[in-house]
């Protein structure tokens, strides 16, 4: 019996999307370009901006823009923070960051932070392929 993984935020985003119950709770995703990060920007005030593969948050980059300070354009990526004054700006940096690697955008849910730093629960669910086809009675 063969295990299939399934590597692709976008596909397991789409694949949760069909489900009207669980549909709700998905955060809005889009592919990344420079006219859905301005939307989603304005839109929710965070986001972020992850590889279509990857895991363990590898990769992923969160963007804000600021009602407030000099610097209305903000982004992390790793430990590195960039502030700019126009988007335009921010995107080409965004863009020379995360290389040429597919990305998505997503809306941003704020994390629980302890001790200052941001921190997220998250929980795995596995099919025992041995077991998977048998009938509980």
């Amino acid at each position: 019996m063969r295990i299939q993984r399934v590597l692709s935020k976008w596909a397991k985003t789409e694949t949760l999307l069909k489900d009207p119950a669980v549909a709700e709770y998905v955060p809005v995703t889009s592919h990344f370009n420079r006219l859905t990060v301005k939307e989603l920007l304005d839109r929710f005030e965070m986001i972020y901006v992850k590889p279509v593969q990857g895991t363990f948050g590898k990769g992923v980059i969160r963007l804000e823009k600021r009602t407030e300070g000099a610097a209305p354009y903000f982004f992390q990526s790793g430990e590195k923070k960039y502030e700019f004054l126009s988007f335009d700006e921010m995107y080409d940096r965004l863009v020379a960051v995360k290389r040429k690697r597919s990305y998505l955008a997503q809306q941003g849910i704020p994390l629980l932070k302890h001790k200052g730093r941001r921190f997220d629960l998250r929980s795995m669910v596995q099919k025992n392929p041995q077991i998977a086809g048998k009938r509980r009675g």
